[in-house]
């Protein structure tokens, strides 16, 4: 009679080892990567769903990056705009000084000088005058400017009817340019259309603001 020797109990003991030590793999790989699902075998939905939310959040970081670059050029020309403003702002405070009756004549070239410098960043200087401005208010401060605007309407608010009177102070204007040998323009702003854009041009506006 043949007799096989086994121990059943010591193998079955082995097979649960080897399942725990499995199992015990996996909690360890879990634990640390942070992850429930590190692998497609241990949920093949749950990886595809946490992958494309990864893919997500990635171009999302992205996008958020990119919008932090934009901010960053945004400041930069704001900075830029800042200081152009600043510039035409006190082009337009020294033509404004130096309508001043107690300047000297070096006084006058010392604030021409600057506003030449000025200029020579690109910048370019001009007065407005309101419909009851009378024309000596800049005929000393012509020689350092570059353009002249005359509103031929009352400034505030939409609808106003041209005001007639605007043209002959135009072409006097431009009689005093002339007469004085500048190259300085005439804008005019307010109630331009067909027939008053023809009055202006001719009595000496090179530009005209229409709508």
């Amino acid at each position: 009679m043949i007799s096989v020797m086994h121990n059943m109990a010591a193998q079955n003991m082995q097979r649960q080892l080897k399942i725990s030590t499995k199992d015990l793999g996996k909690a360890a790989e879990a634990l640390s990567s942070g992850y429930r699902i590190n692998r497609a075998a241990d949920d093949a939905a749950g990886l595809s769903i946490s992958e494309k939310m990864r893919e997500q959040i990635r171009g999302l970081n992205k996008a958020s990056g990119n919008i932090q670059d934009g901010n960053s050029y945004v400041q930069v020309a704001d900075g830029a705009l800042e200081q152009v403003n600043e510039m035409l702002c006190r082009i337009n405070e020294l033509a404004i000084q130096a309508a001043n009756d107690t300047n000297t004549i070096a006084d006058r070239s010392a604030i021409n000088l600057e506003i030449q410098q000025i200029k020579a960043e690109g910048m370019q200087a001009g007065v407005a005058l309101c419909p009851a401005t009378p024309l000596s208010s800049v005929e000393e401060i012509l020689p350092y400017v570059d353009m002249v605007l005359i509103m031929s309407v009352n400034p505030g608010f939409g609808g106003q009817s041209f005001i007639e009177s605007s043209v002959p102070k135009i072409a006097r204007l431009r009689k005093m340019i002339t007469e004085a040998g500048l190259n300085v323009d005439i804008q005019v702003d307010g109630g331009i259309n067909d027939k008053t854009s023809k009055l202006v041009r001719a009595a000496g506006a090179n530009i005209l603001v229409a709508g």
